[in-house]
This record gives C-alpha cells, sequence and structure tokens, in this order.
C-alpha cells in the first residue's frame, strides 16, 4: 500500500463507492463503523472536560476484510491491557518508582496504541468541522472515487 490520500469530502451528505476500501473488491457485504482520530468537548463540568464526542460513520467493507479490521483492534486491546500488567508486574518486582514506571508503561502499551489508531486501518477520519470531513485514505484508487462520487475536487498526497 501506498502513503495515505487526504480528500475533504461535505459531511452531511458524503457517499462511499461502492467497493471495499481494502481489497477494493466490488459490491461489500457489510460496513464498518470508524470513529474520527480528533474528538470535540461535548460538555463540561467547573471547566474540566466530561465527555468528548467523536464523529462515526459507515463504511462498505467486504466480511474479510471488516473481520481483520476488527480482529487487529482486538489485538491493539490486548497488547494494551497487558502492556498495563507487565508494567505492574515489572514494577513490583524491580522496586521501580515515578516517572519510570511511567516511561515503562508508555513503553510497554505503544505497539497497542499504534495499532489501534494507524495500523492496519485503510480509512480515517482525519478531523471533522460543522460542514466537512477531512478522510485519509490509504489506497489512492478509492480516494479518487470517493472525490468522484461527492463532487469534491480531488485527493492530495500525503507522504
Amino acid at each position: 500500500m501506498s502513503a495515505w490520500t487526504k480528500v475533504v469530502v461535505p459531511r452531511a451528505s458524503c457517499r462511499w463507492p461502492n467497493l471495499c476500501p481494502d481489497c477494493l473488491r466490488p459490491n461489500p457485504d457489510g460496513y464498518l463503523s470508524i470513529r474520527s482520530d480528533r474528538n470535540k468537548l461535548k460538555g463540561s463540568v467547573f471547566d474540566w472536560p466530561v465527555k468528548y464526542k467523536y464523529l462515526r460513520t459507515e463504511v462498505p467493507f467486504c466480511t474479510k476484510c471488516g473481520n481483520r479490521a476488527m480482529r487487529k483492534s482486538k489485538i491493539a486491546v490486548w497488547l494494551i491491557v497487558a502492556g498495563g500488567i507487565l508494567t505492574v508486574a515489572l514494577a513490583v518486582w524491580f522496586k521501580l518508582m515515578g516517572a519510570l514506571v511511567f516511561l515503562l508503561g508508555v513503553g510497554l502499551a505503544m505497539p497497542g496504541c499504534w495499532l489501534l489508531t494507524r495500523g492496519g486501518r485503510v480509512v480515517r477520519i482525519a478531523s471533522y468541522d460543522q460542514d466537512s470531513m477531512i478522510l485519509k485514505i490509504k489506497r489512492p484508487e478509492y480516494a479518487r472515487e470517493v472525490a468522484q462520487l461527492n463532487n469534491v475536487s480531488g485527493t492530495s498526497r500525503l507522504d
């Protein structure tokens, strides 16, 4: 696969091609819910953020690619949990304290965090506002199809 391709589409009327964004097979038989990378503050109490909202949308995927994406996200969650458990075990075993435990925890959880947020994903909602969504798409062919369907000017490569 190549570098990411950026496409800006209208938020209210975004349309998806009748292709799987991963394998590019026509007529995908399922949908996968994707969530935006960035959140917006939904509410606060005494100026402390309480809840964030993410934009979600359903993207057509074939069953095989959708299942693979779901499996990767489950593996990512398990890697994060295993990193946390291993951090606690090593901190107790070696009597580690403070910042060292924090750095160890971050280091051990990082592979799971990367896999959950970036690894294996082919369509991402990079950001959004009231009117539009900025999509990052791994396959340039699919990005061109999304741009044509949504009548937007074009795509730009992100290297």
